[in-house]
């Protein structure tokens, strides 16, 4: 697939890293980052960009509810939360 696509993240750090910019300085995320990476030059027309957090509220409240409900062993409807972020916008 070719299709151009962005992605958006609230962490500068990981952002950076996944744009090679900023190195891993903690050996138990290397791997993590090295994926990262790897997967983004599966998708050359990948575009990614940092998000201040107080820009990204919405996300960041349904990433909290996702973990939560991970944490409690609940199923969690991503098809729910993704129709919710895009009425969002």
């Amino acid at each position: 697939m070719n299709s151009p696509a962005d992605l958006y993240g609230d962490s500068m750090l990981v952002i950076n890293q996944l744009k090679g910019k900023w190195k891993c300085k903690k050996d138990h995320l290397k791997p993590l980052v090295r994926e990262g990476i790897a997967l983004r030059g599966q998708l050359p027309h990948l575009s990614i960009y940092w998000l201040p957090r107080d820009q990204n509220c919405e996300a960041d409240s349904e990433a909290n509810r996702g973990l939560v409900r991970m944490r409690e062993n609940q199923p969690i409807n991503l098809d729910a939360m993704f129709e919710h972020a895009i009425g969002a916008q």
